[in-house]
């Protein structure tokens, strides 16, 4: 049980150091121990939902520790890549009425001046590894064509920490 709690919260560790984390946890489940992998995967993936349902921003830091771990477990082959896309598009679209974010409608839990899903999307993508948006090339420029119209829905102009952020992930997907 306290391995699995160790291994569930990579907000106790410093951004640079989760990376670490996700390594450990790949060799200890490497040959055995699938259950604690599961375990493990399941409820990082609860907790961003979990997440994205309060936006509590008190919780920013640990939001993006878990998106930070999700996309570091999917570089080591822990979690499979095919759970990239539609991870993205539900921390895009989550709480959205009818789940499609739009300027029309006000979303409480994504208001227009929120840009921190833009932010843990950014993340994500600029720690991917090429191999795993290649081999999903046709939906991932789908998400992305989705990405740039999530963006235009928001309070424009966009906070230069926003921009700056966009600007390192577009950098990140172009090399």
């Amino acid at each position: 049980k306290r391995i699995e709690i160790l291994f569930s919260n990579p907000s106790e560790m410093n951004y640079i150091d989760i990376k670490f984390l996700a390594a450990v946890l790949r060799n200890v489940t490497l040959n055995c121990n699938k259950s604690l992998k599961t375990v493990v995967v399941d409820q990082l993936i609860e907790d961003i939902t979990t997440g994205l349902e309060y936006n509590d921003y008190q919780s920013l830091r640990k939001r993006l520790s878990e998106v930070i771990y999700f996309v570091e477990l999917i570089n080591l082959k822990v979690i499979p890549r095919t759970y990239l896309i539609p991870m993205l598009y539900k921390i895009v679209c989550y709480g959205h009425e009818n789940n499609y974010p739009s300027r029309d409608t006000y979303c409480e839990a994504d208001g227009f001046d929120d840009f921190f899903r833009i932010k843990m999307i950014s993340e994500i993508l600029s720690r991917v590894y090429a191999q795993h948006v290649l081999h999903q090339l046709s939906p991932f420029i789908k998400f992305m064509r989705f990405f740039n119209y999530y963006i235009f829905t928001k309070e424009h102009p966009l906070s230069i920490d926003v921009s700056n952020k966009l600007a390192d992930m577009f950098r990140h997907l172009k090399d």
